[in-house]
């Protein structure tokens, strides 16, 4: 089955005020056909569909302060790395790896390069090795994910 996608189109305003247009294809997940029959049977019968996808009581009275914790993180996030900009801009100016405050430390880490085994091209290299012989696995714990639109 084809994968099934959005366009989604929008504004986003860049920090230096500018508009930039941004389009791009989401790929979105496919409703099961027995939903999909529910929903017609139920149109067809004049009753109420139940939409399984639709939030829970509980979780929908919570959804205010979900959004206004979300945003009040990502306007203190982005007040954080404002400041973290300025004092690393500061600390490369006067030549500091570290400072040492009531409650606080804050040290400089240079430049560096980091180096990654990419898995994709070695497969594609020597696609006859058994690579999963040296694959490690390890257990992730759950988790949740909000988004706020």
């Amino acid at each position: 089955m084809k994968e099934l996608t959005v366009i989604h189109i929008c504004n986003k305003i860049k920090k230096d005020g500018t508009i930039n247009h941004v389009a791009e294809l989401v790929p979105i997940d496919r409703i099961p056909g027995d939903i999909c029959k529910a929903l017609l049977d139920a149109t067809l019968k004049g009753e109420q569909f139940q939409n399984p996808y639709e939030l829970p009581k509980e979780v929908s009275g919570k959804v205010k302060r979900i959004i206004k914790l979300i945003q009040a993180k990502k306007e203190a996030e982005e007040e954080l790395n404002i400041i973290k900009k300025d004092i690393f801009e500061t600390m490369i100016f006067l030549d500091v790896n570290n400072w040492r405050g009531e409650g606080i430390s804050i040290t400089r880490t240079s430049d560096t390069t980091r180096s990654s085994f990419d898995l994709a091209s070695f497969k594609k290299a020597f696609p006859d090795l058994p690579y999963e012989n040296y694959i490690k696995t390890s257990n992730v714990a759950g988790s949740l994910k909000i988004m706020t639109m």
